[in-house]
């Protein structure tokens, strides 16, 4: 293995890492100001993949690498999705849970009622979950095809 190929699969594990990050402080993409600045921050390191797809420096399948760096990016909006539609479904804020507990973000406390535990945890496993399987789909179905 090459010095160029251990730096890619290393900003491609960083991408991932970052993407799990935004999963368990989800919390803090409720502040819109907040939600802005992941977003820009993470469609640049998306554009960075998208970069190294145009000079070749690839070593997955085609799109493949620019799909690993832009999942930050899905990620938040798919979390900040996600949060609308229960806020608009159910008429409650939605907080996640941790082990049967309010998680909080980094920046922003949770402040939640446990009356609505349940509620809840089906909001936090569908953030946990939906971001995960659509990253992991849509990396199957190019795998698939382009591959």
């Amino acid at each position: 293995m090459t010095l160029s190929e251990v730096y890619f699969y290393m900003i491609i594990f960083i991408c991932i890492g970052l993407t799990f990050f935004v999963i368990f402080t989800s919390e803090d993409l409720k502040d819109e100001k907040r939600y802005n600045w992941y977003r820009k921050y993470f469609l640049f390191i998306g554009f960075g993949g998208v970069t190294m797809e145009l000079l070749g420096w690839n070593y997955l399948c085609p799109i493949n690498c620019a799909l690993l760096t832009f999942s930050p990016f899905l990620t938040v909006n798919i979390i900040k999705a996600t949060t609308i539609i229960f806020r608009k479904l159910f008429d409650k804020e939605p907080y996640q849970t941790y082990r049967h507990e309010l998680s909080d973000g980094i920046w922003v406390d949770n402040k939640g009622d446990l009356k609505h535990k349940n509620y809840y945890i089906i909001y936090s496993v569908f953030l946990n979950f939906l971001p995960v399987a659509t990253v992991l789909l849509a990396y199957s179905l190019i795998r698939n095809h382009f591959c």
